[in-house]
């Protein structure tokens, strides 16, 4: 994890009129050997023709940007809203350090580079207009990357903290497969923030999650937070039928109960393997996973496993977590 966050990258790209931002000017002065270039519009690195998304895993640059528009999203299909009426994401990064195989970013975007907004006060301004429109909203932030890895580049989340804690009507998730948030949230007022891990057996992360953190460093993380008095949500996603899945995923949920406090889980969803069918064909040009080229079915243009595989998986592994954790807690995505 740390080789990631102490990485050099070896060309930052920046958008000219962004060149005296305050946060583009912190971001370059961690990165004093990298390469500078200053463009128009990041699009012209990002947005390219006959780019690989895999190879570029191998040498990511980071590009510095304004974003133009879109920037708080309503909540996606493709995640649980918790019951909540009012759900809302945000990205002020795009795409990831980690490299997970079965991510739908490699699917969604031409190019595996880092973009990062640095216009932060529009975001503001269209959260606070948002939340004098709902009573109560839940806003997922670092959609599309796994932000509390890039907080020593530039800390977004600090940042968002006080503005949710100012608004004081939103509750915002940031979900991670990392282990080091809870030095990310240490000293800070996260009374609003939902702190959130995604978990999978560690058979199954070294195979898919390449260069994320094993499943020991996350629950260690997760017991840091627990042990400040916050409440964390838990999520299985994505579930992957492979081999004698049920078998590993129940041995999972032993080593989550018999390790963490009871009392401070808050939820926890469990979700298959899922993705845009559009995303999946794009991913297919360039990555050769396995978990990638399986018999999938289509529903309204989402592959995922057949229904009938799923149904038998959900009731075993619900009537499995029942042993742990109430009903009404357990969340299926």
């Amino acid at each position: 994890m740390s080789k990631l966050l102490n990485r050099s990258f070896s060309h930052i790209y920046v958008e000219k009129q962004v060149a005296n931002n305050y946060i583009t000017k912190n971001i370059l002065s961690k990165f004093k050997d990298s390469k500078v270039i200053y463009i128009d519009d990041y699009k012209e690195v990002f947005s390219g023709f006959d780019q690989n998304f895999s190879i570029q895993k191998q040498s990511q640059k980071i590009i510095i940007a304004e974003k133009k528009d879109n920037f708080i999203y309503q909540g996606s299909k493709m995640c649980h809203d918790f019951n909540n009426s009012a759900f809302f994401y945000a990205n002020n990064i795009i795409n990831c350090l980690f490299d997970c195989k079965y991510c739908y970013l490699g699917g969604m975007y031409p190019s595996s580079n880092i973009v990062v907004f640095v216009n932060i006060e529009e975001f503001f301004y269209e959260i606070e207009k948002i939340s004098k429109s709902y009573k109560n909203i839940y806003l997922s932030y670092g959609y599309d990357t796994d932000i509390p890895i890039f907080e020593n580049i530039y800390p977004f989340i600090g940042e968002w903290i006080n503005k949710i804690n100012e608004l004081g009507n939103i509750k915002m998730e940031i979900r991670t497969k990392s282990n080091i948030f809870h030095n990310v949230l240490s000293n800070k007022n996260i009374d609003n923030v939902i702190p959130a891990w995604t978990l999978n057996p560690q058979k199954f992360i070294e195979k898919y999650e390449k260069k994320t953190a094993n499943l020991d460093e996350r629950l260690v993380s997760i017991k840091k937070v627990q042990d400040m008095g916050i409440k964390v949500r838990l999520s299985i996603d994505p579930i992957i039928i492979e081999g004698d899945f049920l078998k590993e995923y129940k041995l999972l949920i032993d080593k989550i109960f018999n390790f963490l406090n009871h009392e401070f889980i808050r939820d926890l969803s469990i979700g298959f393997f899922r993705i845009p069918n559009v995303y999946l064909k794009n991913l297919k040009k360039h990555s050769n996973s396995p978990i990638i080229f399986n018999n999938f079915e289509v529903i309204d243009s989402i592959a995922t496993y057949p229904l009938k595989e799923k149904e038998t998986a959900i009731n075993s592994l619900i009537n499995y977590l029942n042993r742990f954790i109430e009903r009404e807690k357990i969340f299926i995505i």
